[in-house]
């Protein structure tokens, strides 16, 4: 019986080792590299520097005006915007009830927009037709990112935050209002990922509350590249 084992084992062995040739172990070093590149490096932070273009619009508004000392209808505004994230991932990966590679960040935005409008007061008159209107956006948001889909060295991120954003509107040189609103943001971002760098595209809806019965959505369609660290 144990010749019988033995044969079989032998007859095992040697079917196995022509399915599936032995390698050295340089070459097992190789393929232990291969497959390290094929996925992405854990850092504990991330710098990234972003540039795109926004688009504002009304998301709803009682009477179609901002109204303070003068308005103006309510109109979509285009531009560009450049800023800044600092993300956090060591800090997640540390808090046990936090999802597996989500991070926390800080985001710094600032946007230029401009538009034509027909500025009125607050009682309806028309103070100036087809006017130019320039608007200045500037907002800072406590970020939580959460990936939702990774493949090899692509991964892509759902987005939340708050904070607020600065607004001043002017037109032909006329001031109309400045005032801070408390603003909330939510979107996705898709990236692919070096040892130290990243590239990646971003989608951000950006809601400030201008008052109890008007809010503003600026969408904002960016490229991004980040230091990893």
């Amino acid at each position: 019986m144990f010749d019988g084992i033995n044969k079989l084992a032998e007859k095992i062995a040697e079917s196995m080792a022509r399915e599936l040739p032995m390698f050295d172990p340089a070459e097992a070093e190789r393929r232990r590299l291969r497959a390290t590149l094929d996925k992405i490096e854990e850092r504990d932070w991330e710098f990234q520097i972003f540039a795109g273009l926004p688009l504002l619009h009304p998301l709803y508004s009682s009477d179609g005006t901002i109204n303070y000392s003068e308005s103006f209808p309510v109109q979509k505004l285009k531009g560009y915007s450049v800023g800044a994230t600092f993300w956090s991932s060591g800090l997640p990966r540390k808090l046990y009830f936090m999802p597996k590679e989500s991070r926390v960040g800080v985001q710094v935005k600032f946007s230029l927009l401009s538009g034509t409008t027909d500025a009125v007061d607050t009682a309806g008159t028309v103070l100036v037709s087809n006017a130019a209107l320039n608007a200045q956006f500037g907002s800072g948001h406590f970020l939580f990112g959460i990936p939702f889909f990774t493949w090899r060295r692509v991964a892509l991120f759902a987005d939340f935050g708050l904070g607020a954003v600065y607004t001043q509107v002017t037109s032909n040189g006329t001031r109309l209002f400045a005032s801070v609103q408390p603003s909330a943001i939510v979107g996705t971002s898709a990236a692919y990922h070096w040892p130290y760098w990243s590239l990646g595209v971003s989608y951000r809806a950006q809601i400030a509350m201008f008052s109890q019965s008007q809010a503003f959505m600026q969408h904002d369609f960016w490229i991004y590249a980040g230091l990893r660290l």
